[in-house]
């Protein structure tokens, strides 16, 4: 044992200047544990743990070992602490419960459009027909045409509200969860026109700032799909403004499958680019000015306007949560430069983590930050690696060198590819359920032309903007994104471009997490242990098991599971964002024409198969094993029991031992399953 001790600290005092690197690691699984557990934690509880650490950290203030020991677990806490409260914080405020339909009048405080196109109105202040106070923010989606209507607006509608929408699978993507964060409170949708008031008719004072900056936002929005094609002009729009909800569903796919989904959304890709840029065009105009360049250090006032270009691009992209992310991590980059430290590092990226999840702990369990950190993290390790290969490049000042160059970016362009797609494979396969297999070669045919077309001209596009110059730019901006729209058509088209998968067990995804960190924060021989975990983590997906009977809120839709061992989803009159959810977490293969009209008449009960699928049906009702009624117009009974409101359901070991799994919901922060 003292053997073992005595190696261990020999490892770790090589490993000194690496163990702050594990701060944010323990404060992320102090947020993740708050999450995983079944159960709405006392906050007295919480409270008790602290206060528990304190006096440990009295009592033993002159034992070293012990206080380390004592400030890794605060560090845990602190972590936990952090979410519970914002999650007591925001529950003061309760969420809607019920259905409403009423005449409301309200502040909107932002805008945008879903994934149908349509327009939203996030509002806060309301008022109703009564004037009546209802707290809390609420989205409505308006029906109709609301160009005109914007942040900062005060409006009055009559709209149907909701409470917030249940998750319709086991594990599946809680909606909920999210708004519920966001401060929202519930959802809805107005059918009828929407006027502007007077804020002073819901008693308050109409902000100036936010509001105009919006206006701004809008206004550009405006002005690139009056310059650019549809086609363009939505993802233009994308990458300039951070607004995506215009973009076709079908152009949406063809990226995803192409393996270039991350250029639609603003995040380190394009916020280091735009800083990078500016910092570049601002040192070689400060070159052509000696009475500059020869007094003061340009490398810094390049890292000032490049960190107020990256400010501005951050306003003008809508503040989203990735934009911030990455404006933090490419600003903390800059502040190296001011203050002669390197910019490149992991303790960089560790302070950007830490900060983040500080303000923003419910992120931890966004795949936008999980995948983001992910392919920075590799990145940066990849990078500590191999500096010295790529510095070694640029003593070559001939033909011959600029050629290597050439290659080099070239090569660079699929290392880097590789490296980030295989850091965020496990998160595509957890979260979205699809690999695409040519993310390579779309990113080295499409990565020249986002990195030297389109971004410096949309840098001269947000340059050119206030003197209204910007038109010629937009138009160059469009050009390439035509160039990078065919190649991802020709790339989402190839044979086998993308594959549906299974998602992993949580479990295994964790083992791959710390795996991956233990590779990239240790330098020493003992971080290929990492390599053991990640193996074991994607070995996890051979122990996923399908449920017999799945099941969304209200019991509505159905998918049971045949006697090939794969669910097949029932032709139901169910909600069809909820079956084509389950079909993509399922990893479901189409069924053939054939297939369908069986299934069809199976479920109209014109005939049975129980040696295909073990259902029989009449016209109210289907009986699955002749244990599980499933109701044709909504509704489940188990062995007699009524479980049409238990939220979405997953049935095991029907025959066996019956286990039903259910959501439910404490605080709107967590859902956990029941035997």
């Amino acid at each position: 044992m003292s053997v073992f001790r005595y190696e261990l600290n020999k490892i770790l005092e090589k490993e000194q200047e690496r163990i702050f690197l594990w701060y944010p690691v323990v404060f992320a699984a102090g947020i993740l544990s708050y999450f995983s557990l079944r159960f709405e934690p006392s906050i007295w509880w919480s409270l008790a743990v602290v206060e528990t650490l304190i006096i440990a950290a009295y009592l033993w203030r002159q034992n070293v070992s012990a206080l380390m020991v004592i400030s890794w677990a605060a560090i845990f806490v602190l972590g936990f602490v952090n979410i519970q409260a914002r999650a007591y914080h925001i529950h003061h405020v309760p969420l809607l419960k019920n259905e409403l339909v009423s005449y409301l009048k309200g502040y909107v405080t932002s805008s945008g459009y879903t994934y149908r196109g349509r327009r939203y109105l996030l509002m806060t202040h309301l008022r109703d027909f009564d004037d009546q106070p209802l707290a809390g923010a609420y989205r409505i989606t308006l029906m109709q045409s609301a160009e005109d209507i914007g942040s900062g607006d005060c409006v009055e509608l009559v709209a149907s509200l909701r409470p917030l929408m249940m998750p319709n699978m086991i594990n599946g993507y809680q909606f909920n969860r999210q708004q519920f964060f966001q401060g929202i409170k519930g959802t809805g949708y107005s059918d009828v026109s929407v006027h502007r008031i007077a804020c002073s008719e819901i008693g308050i004072r109409a902000g100036y700032f936010l509001p105009k900056i919006e206006r701004i936002r809008q206004a550009l929005v405006t002005k690139i799909y009056a310059v650019l094609p549809p086609e363009t002009a939505g993802v233009a729009a994308a990458v300039i403004a951070g607004e995506r909800g215009r973009i076709s569903v079908q152009q949406t796919e063809a990226y995803r499958d192409a393996g270039l989904a991350h250029f639609l959304a603003i995040s380190g890709l394009h916020m280091g680019m735009l800083a990078g840029l500016m910092f570049w065009l601002v040192r070689s105009i400060a070159s052509y000015f000696p009475a500059i360049a020869l007094r003061y250090d340009t490398k810094k006032i390049a890292a000032v306007v490049a960190i107020l270009m990256s400010f501005i691009y951050l306003v003008i992209s809508g503040w989203q949560i990735s934009t911030q992310r990455a404006f933090i991590m490419t600003t903390l980059v800059l502040c190296g430069i001011l203050v002669g430290r390197r910019a490149i590092s992991m303790r960089m990226v560790a302070w950007a983590g830490l900060i983040l999840l500080i303000f923003e702990p419910q992120m931890i369990i966004s795949a936008g930050f999980q995948m983001s950190f992910a392919a920075v993290i590799m990145l940066v390790a990849f990078y500590e690696k191999h500096v010295s290969f790529s510095s070694q490049s640029q003593r070559y000042k001939s033909i011959y060198g600029l050629c290597k160059t050439i290659v080099l970016y070239l090569v660079g362009i699929v290392v880097a590819d590789f490296v980030a797609s295989m850091a965020t494979l496990p998160f595509v396969i957890y979260h979205f359920n699809r690999i695409s297999l040519y993310t390579s070669l779309a990113n080295l045919l499409a990565g020249p032309i986002i990195a030297l077309w389109i971004m410096p001209a949309v840098l001269f596009s947000l340059l050119l903007w206030p003197l209204g110059l910007e038109k010629i730019s937009l138009w160059i901006v469009g050009q390439g994104i035509a160039q990078v729209n065919q190649i991802t058509d020709y790339v989402a088209h190839l044979p086998h471009a993308s594959y549906q998968v299974v998602s992993m067990p949580s479990w295994g995804l964790m083992l791959i997490v710390f795996g991956g960190l233990w590779l990239a924060i240790w330098q020493s021989k003992w971080r290929h242990w990492g390599w053991l975990l990640i193996l074991l983590g994607y070995l996890s997906i051979l122990t996923v098991k399908f449920p017999d009977v799945l099941t969304d809120a209200g019991a509505k839709s159905f998918a049971v599971k045949n006697n090939q061992g794969r669910m097949v989803i029932l032709p139901n009159r169910g909600n069809y964002f909820t079956k084509q959810m389950w079909s993509e977490k399922l990893a479901l293969a189409s069924l053939t024409e054939n297939q369908r009209k069986k299934l069809r008449s199976i479920y109209q009960g014109k005939m049975t198969d129980v040696n295909v699928l073990p259902l029989v049906c009449d016209k109210k009702s289907c009986v699955y094993k002749n244990k599980i009624v499933l109701m044709k117009h909504g509704g489940l009974m188990i062995e007699g029991k009524d479980f049409s409101d238990e939220g979405a359901l997953a049935i095991y070991d029907i025959g066996k031992k019956l286990q039903v799994y259910t959501v439910r919901n404490a605080l709107g922060t967590r859902y956990w399953t029941v035997e």
